[in-house]
C-alpha cells in the first residue's frame, strides 16, 4: 500500500486496527500520493459488514469470531453481576 510508482492512483483497503485504548476497529485507509508524499486517511467504518469486503475470508472469520466473544464476554458479565446481587 505505500509503494510508490509514478502517476500512482490511490488505493483502499479496509483494516482492523488496533486503537489508542486497544480495541480493535474497523477502518477503511486510503492512500493518496502528491509530490512524492503520501497522504493516509483511515475513516472509521460504522458497519462491520463494511469493511468485510475485500478481506481475506480468514480474517472475516477473525472478525466474527471476535464479535461472537464480545457478544458471549457480555453475557457472561451480566449473569455475574446477577449472581453477586443474589449473594447480597
Amino acid at each position: 500500500m505505500l509503494s510508490q510508482r509514478p502517476y500512482s492512483k490511490s488505493v483502499t483497503k479496509h483494516m482492523r486496527l488496533q486503537t489508542s485504548t486497544e480495541l480493535f476497529i474497523n477502518f477503511k485507509c486510503t492512500i493518496q500520493w502528491e509530490n512524492n508524499i503520501g497522504h493516509l486517511v483511515c475513516t472509521e467504518t460504522n458497519h462491520i459488514t463494511d469493511s468485510l469486503n475485500g478481506l481475506p475470508s480468514n480474517q472475516t472469520s477473525l472478525i466474527n469470531t471476535e464479535k461472537r466473544l464480545k457478544e458471549s464476554e457480555k453475557s457472561l458479565n451480566t449473569s455475574v453481576r446477577a449472581l453477586s446481587l443474589k449473594k447480597h
